[in-house]
């Protein structure tokens, strides 16, 4: 995830989403396989090839979604907005009710990872839906810098 936007008024934070890519890779290399190694006559296995591929890249639209995370000062809201497979999941919390921005870990699989959430008086609100490799404590403090200013 980063910044596209950090003005005053809004800050808008978009998700890196390479998944759907390394789906469409995927379906390639399958499908270059199936049409290199089945033979002409046999339709059913290129077309199980291809159903395969397009297997490959269904996966990785429905699972990883391209989300963008809006604070608007001026509407007095943060949006999270996700987008999978033609639809779109909105989350809005009210601006006044943020505390701060914060990082929870996960260390249950033996390797640290890590994802941001929003810390209100009532709630913990993971802003990501699952935990990744990648350091989010400048994304959290650069959260916290638009709060605060």
């Amino acid at each position: 995830m980063f910044a596209v936007n950090c003005s005053r008024e809004k800050l808008i934070l978009r998700s890196i989403n390479r998944l759907p890519q390394l789906g469409l890779a995927a379906a390639a290399v399958i499908l270059f396989w199936g049409a290199i190694t089945v033979e002409a006559a046999d339709l059913v296995g290129r077309m199980g090839m291809a159903a395969t591929g397009a297997g490959f890249l269904a996966i990785g639209w429905a699972f990883f979604p391209k989300q963008t995370i809006t604070f608007d000062r001026a509407a007095g809201t943060v949006v999270n907005e996700r987008q999978r497979l033609g639809r779109t999941d909105r989350q809005t919390v009210q601006l006044t009710a943020i505390k701060r921005a914060h990082v929870e870990r996960n260390t249950s699989d033996g390797s640290p990872t890590e994802r941001l959430a929003l810390l209100t008086d009532t709630a913990n609100i993971p802003l990501e839906t699952a935990f990744g490799p990648s350091s989010r404590e400048d994304l959290a403090k650069r959260i916290n810098d638009w709060l605060t200013k």
